[in-house]
């Protein structure tokens, strides 16, 4: 039941946010390209930890005739808005220690920038921020249910990464990649998710309580000369030379107003923890400063159209075989049942095979999955084909044949056969049918036909020896034809 529901929900959610998730994706994937393209550029300071704050200051004033606005990047660039001796206001990437001009700064392109608006809003502004921030939770969710389907399927979590034995190419590698980018997925889906509630909830909180400025009436100087680069994120300088304008520096801890002249410090703001939770999610989610997160990130979000792909090519095989399948008599008065347990409804085409010969000798028959047991007044014969899920449990449309087969007593005597189908490549194979078995066996009111049957892979030539053993047993009105074409 608990398999079901994970079930039920990964594949609804995914429905439901395919289209979104794709839009997502494709401009997630787009948008890595930024930092990546950032990270390689040759303007990082490689010693940030090395420089102090004041000798940076000091180069700064001797290069540019006046120096608004100093800044160090997530990538370790150091950028300067500054006042040239020609009268030129730039903004240029520099050195830090010598004042040399690597670049000027660039707008930000057009093309990302496109990109950017579509991925967080898709042009819809604050609703459609809060929207993708739903849909980034839902992407969380779909990868967590996608976790525990992953578990269930291999046996436990020590085993997740065990061999995998599909041979369909989809199914595979559905589940071959979800075990190297379920991860990456989900903190990518949870930090968007996450960034968005900061946005509206989190972050009007800390704007309007946490971050209160505290007016120092002691004397506490900052000493330039001990602050690193790398413990600076931005300096605002004086707009004037009066006494009564400071410096604003934010820290990587906190925020400053420096007297320009003593290095006083009048206030500071220390920031609170949501501050660098934000920050944190921020950098994970845009993989700022660092190449590697930013290729993770391109790949995750690839990875992302990949299993919307698979996934939804295994959905529609599944369902349009189930949809294929007539149930044929009514359930009233069809002497022959046959239940089928299939997760991805190849197991039907066997009972259609073994139905169209039923209704070729004038008896009535009816195919139904496993979970629609109950009860069969006219019942004689009962035929079971299933396979079995993962390490030994039962397939999404037999997860409730053992509760109801307890729950409905027939009242007839019944004849029956049981044929499990799975693969010698798992240990546990056909368990589920063999649960079966042991489970009906002991009761009076059942009659087997043959014994136990066990399909690998499909093997017509397997199926046919139960066809064999079952005309040759003489409890047996109808005798079926061997099958020629391998399904």
């Amino acid at each position: 039941m608990i398999l079901s529901i994970w079930r039920y929900c990964h594949f609804s959610l995914a429905a439901v946010a395919s289209i979104f998730l794709i839009l997502a994706s494709i401009t997630g994937a787009i948008l890595a390209f930024e930092p990546i393209t950032d990270s390689l550029k040759n303007y990082s300071i490689n010693n940030l930890n090395e420089i102090s704050l004041k000798e940076t200051l000091s180069v700064l004033d001797k290069k540019f005739k006046e120096v608004y606005e100093i800044q160090i990047t997530n990538e370790d660039f150091v950028s300067a808005k500054v006042l040239t001796f020609s009268n030129q206001t730039e903004e240029v990437y520099l050195n830090p220690i010598n004042g040399e001009i690597l670049e000027k700064v660039k707008p930000k392109s057009k093309f990302f920038s496109f990109f950017t608006n579509l991925h967080r809003s898709l042009f819809f502004k604050k609703i459609g921020r809060v929207f993708v921030g739903i849909i980034s939770f839902i992407l969380s969710l779909i990868t967590l249910t996608g976790l525990m389907l992953l578990i269930q399927r291999q046996g436990g979590i020590l085993k997740i990464f065990k061999k995998i034995k599909e041979n369909n190419f989809s199914e595979k590698y559905h589940v071959v990649f979800s075990r190297i980018f379920a991860l990456p997925i989900f903190l990518i889906a949870i930090s968007g998710a996450y960034l968005t509630f900061d946005r509206f909830v989190v972050g009007d909180l800390r704007n309007s309580m946490l971050l209160k400025e505290e007016i120092l009436s002691d004397n506490k100087y900052l000493k330039f000369d001990l602050i690193a680069l790398d413990k600076v994120k931005k300096i605002i300088y004086p707009f004037s030379k009066s006494q009564s304008d400071y410096y604003a520096i934010e820290l990587v801890d906190r925020s400053v107003t420096v007297n320009q002249y003593t290095n006083r410090i009048y206030s500071q703001s220390f920031y609170p923890f949501s501050y660098f939770t934000k920050e944190w999610f921020y950098n994970l989610h845009t993989g700022k400063g660092n190449l590697l997160l930013s290729i993770i990130l391109l790949v995750s979000s690839i990875s992302i159209l990949f299993f919307i792909f698979t996934g939804f090519k295994i959905s529609t095989k599944s369902t349009l075989k189930n949809l294929k399948i007539k149930y044929l008599s009514s359930e009233k008065d069809s002497k022959y049942i046959i239940l089928v347990g299939s997760e991805k409804g190849n197991t039907f085409e066997f009972a259609k095979f073994l139905s169209t010969q039923i209704l070729s000798f004038g008896e009535k028959v009816i195919i139904k999955p496993l979970n629609s047991y109950k009860i069969y007044n006219q019942a004689e014969t009962l035929i079971i084909l299933t396979s079995t899920y993962g390490e030994g449990d039962p397939p999404s449309n037999a997860n409730d044949f053992v509760s109801r087969f307890k729950k409905f007593n027939q009242p007839n005597k019944i004849k029956y056969s049981i044929i499990g189908f799975g693969s010698l490549k798992y240990p546990k194979f056909c368990a589920f049918a063999t649960n079966i078995d042991r489970m009906i066996r002991p009761l009076d009111n059942f009659e087997k036909i043959v014994p136990l049957m066990k399909v690998n892979r499909r093997s017509v030539e397997e199926f046919n020896k139960w066809i064999k053993m079952w005309n040759c047993s003489k409890l047996t009105k109808i005798k079926f034809n061997e099958m020629e074409i391998e399904t």
